[in-house]
């Protein structure tokens, strides 16, 4: 916690991004953005009848609309902003003096990231009155508002500690962006083609291809943040999570349903664990510059 709130390069870049008009601007263009889909969600779920009435089971439609389109826009915003946090400093030959002072790389690591999620954070707060509009019509929770936020957070991480290694590795930052966006993608990619490979083999075996999961390969999904996600949104929406679909399936083991209870928890602590393994991966990279 010290290295985080008691990081200068934390301080300096909140510093520098109060004094800029440019986040105002920018915080106003996502909001209209998302006041628009949820308008065009509004509309697609035909939520006003013939006779002028509402249907208000149809408006808790407009829930996944806006939160699907506002991860989106948060994981492409944060693989803009730290694809640029490391490689930028390079571009401005500032990083070398940066590294003549005693912080370490880890700490320029957290703090550049820590930045990042400071900021989303602010769009995302700024973003909680058009969200609310699932909230007061389509009769959802605020506990699960409180659950986005916090996911936000959690998916804002991950990418952020794949963006500063991005960035970190290269000189170049929009190649830094292009990257995080590739691996980003390609974690997930992998993984999906993974199961379908040991799905595929386990068929080809057990001569069984009518089952949709089998043995202990559904916990591959756990190495991506988006089956985190996917869990939460069906359970807002009173539509079957992974655990609901995992535990009526008799080709799963008991142990693999047991886990799948805690699915939430045991995706943030793995994918945790991955975004810790590309900070430490940065800090390698940048402690090859210092030397």
């Amino acid at each position: 916690m010290k290295l985080l709130f008691k990081n200068p390069i934390l301080r300096k870049e909140l510093q520098i991004s109060s004094r800029s008009v440019k986040i105002p601007l920018v915080i106003m263009g996502y909001n209209l953005l998302l006041a628009m889909i949820a308008i065009i969600a509004l509309a697609i779920t035909n939520a006003t009848s013939l006779w002028g009435t509402y249907d208000y089971a149809a408006l808790s439609g407009v829930f996944p609309f806006i939160v699907c389109s506002e991860v989106g826009m948060i994981m492409l915003f944060v693989a803009i902003i730290t694809g640029g946090s490391i490689s930028g400093e390079r571009e401005k030959q500032t990083l070398e003096v940066m590294l003549t002072t005693p912080m370490t790389p880890l700490a320029i690591a957290v703090g550049k990231m820590g930045a990042v999620i400071v900021k989303i954070m602010m769009f995302v707060i700024s973003s909680i009155p058009i969200l609310s509009i699932a909230f007061v019509l389509g009769g959802l929770s605020w506990l699960a508002l409180l659950e986005f936020v916090g996911l936000t957070v959690f998916i804002s991480i991950y990418v952020g500690s794949i963006g500063v290694f991005c960035s970190s590795l290269v000189k170049k930052s929009m190649l830094a962006m292009l990257l995080t966006i590739l691996i980003g993608s390609a974690i997930s990619i992998f993984v999906l083609i993974v199961y379908i490979v040991a799905y595929l083999l386990y068929s080809a075996l057990s001569v069984r291809i009518q089952d949709l999961s089998f043995g202990g390969w559904p916990l591959v999904f756990l190495f991506t943040p988006i089956s985190v996600f996917v869990d939460f949104l069906a359970r807002v929406m009173n539509v079957e999570g992974i655990y609901s679909l995992l535990k009526h399936n008799h080709d799963i083991p008991g142990i693999v349903k047991l886990l799948s209870r805690f699915w939430t928890v045991l995706g943030i602590g793995v994918n945790m664990g991955v975004a810790a393994l590309f900070l430490w991966l940065s800090t390698i990279a940048i402690g090859k510059v210092k030397k």
